[in-house]
This record gives structure tokens, sequence and C-alpha cells, in this order.
């Protein structure tokens, strides 16, 4: 016989005693108890799907079983999120969990940047205070497999953009939306870019820069 009292100090008391042998009544009704107090926390751990060291993708989701070990209720769970480049830590973010079934947890750590990496800790809580802390990083990494995207139809030919091949000199200047490149924007890393040439025959030119800059979504070119 025994019974179990969970203490509220992140303790738990264990009584067992002797309460009957071989089917006769102990006369000694616990007078040979035996007492044990030993520290108890909830159960937790990651689980699959589970976060590879690296993955190549900007999100991914984070998937924690939570067993109420001590018999007291599992707070709100929320899940850590810091983000680092170049060993600098450029983003702090706690994401609610979402619980999917009994014990169940999930949630989606949101978008980031590639090549950086992305600590994630989970302090699970219960009602009497006991307590685990589960943590993992990963890596965010470019995938070289990725689609090439094209921006426009081509329906338009203008041959003074992006530079007036008549004169051997000219600018330009273009905006595209996340969702131009992307309908999900996910972002991604620009590895080459192609024009498209509008005029009849091929033409060969030089010295031609190209500049880049990511600018808010509400910027309009004016000139």
């Amino acid at each position: 016989m025994g019974r179990f009292i969970v203490t509220g100090s992140g303790t738990i008391d264990v009584n067992v005693w002797i309460d009957s042998v071989n089917n006769s009544n102990n006369i000694r009704h616990k007078s040979d108890t035996l007492r044990v107090r030993t520290e108890v926390s909830p159960l937790a751990c990651f689980v699959e799907p589970l976060v590879w060291d690296t993955v190549y993708g900007l999100s991914f989701p984070v998937h924690v079983r939570i067993m109420e070990g001590t018999g007291a209720l599992i707070n709100m769970p929320f899940l850590h999120v810091e983000t680092f480049v170049k060993e600098k830590l450029i983003g702090i973010d706690d994401i609610p969990m979402t619980q999917e079934k009994e014990y169940e947890w999930f949630t989606i750590v949101p978008q980031q940047c590639y090549g950086s990496k992305v600590v994630f800790t989970l302090l699970v809580t219960d009602t009497v205070n006991n307590h685990v802390v589960l943590q993992d990083s990963t890596y965010l990494q470019y995938s070289s497999g990725m689609n090439t995207i094209q921006a426009g139809d081509g329906s338009l030919a203008n041959q003074t953009l992006p530079f007036n091949t008549c004169y051997n000199y000219g600018w330009s200047r273009s905006t595209y939306s996340a969702r131009e490149l992307d309908k999900e924007c996910r972002g991604g890393v620009i590895s080459k870019i192609a024009l498209q040439y509008a005029g009849g025959g091929s033409i060969s030119r030089n010295n031609i820069n190209l500049y880049m800059l990511a600018v808010d979504d509400t910027v309009e070119v004016t000139s």
C-alpha cells in the first residue's frame, strides 16, 4: 500500500507500508512505513518531426510532448526564440504553443533570415511551480536547389530599361514587391540576375553595374 503527496515546493513525498502478509492483516499496521522525499518536475521532450541541426528554409515547426508528471496542471507554455547572425543577437521572440491533443503541443517559429542560428528554449511549469527546461538550436541554410523566379511576363518591351543600349549609357530604377517574387513572402537569397533582351539580334555590353537595395513595401519610385 502507499500514497504520494505533491508538496508544492518541487518535491514529492512517497509513503509505503505493508498492509497484509500472506492474506493476513498486518497487526503492526503502518509501523514499518518507508518514507521517501524526491524532486519531481513535469515530463517534457521534443518529438518528431524533430528540428535538425540545419533547416533549409526560413521558418520551421517545433513539436513537444508535455506530461503532467507531478499531478499538477501545466501552465500555458511559450517557446523562447533567440536569433543570431555571426554570433550577434538580432532578435528575440516568445511564441505561445498550441495544444494539438492531450499531451502534444506545437508552434511554428516565424520567418527568420538565411545564415542565422536560431536557439529555441521551452520552459515548462505547472501550477505548483515545478519546472523543466528544453533547449535546442538550428542553422538556417539556403538551398541551392531552389527554383528560378521570373518577375514579369515580358509582354512590355522597352529598350531603355534597365539601360539605353542605343547611346551606351543610361540608368533606371525598378522595384519588385516580395509577393511578386514569392506570393508566400518566404524570402530567400538572390545569387544571380538575368535580364530579357527585347531587341532583335544580340548585343554585348561591358562595364555594367547593377545595384540592389531592400526597401519597405510602401516605397514608391518617383525618379
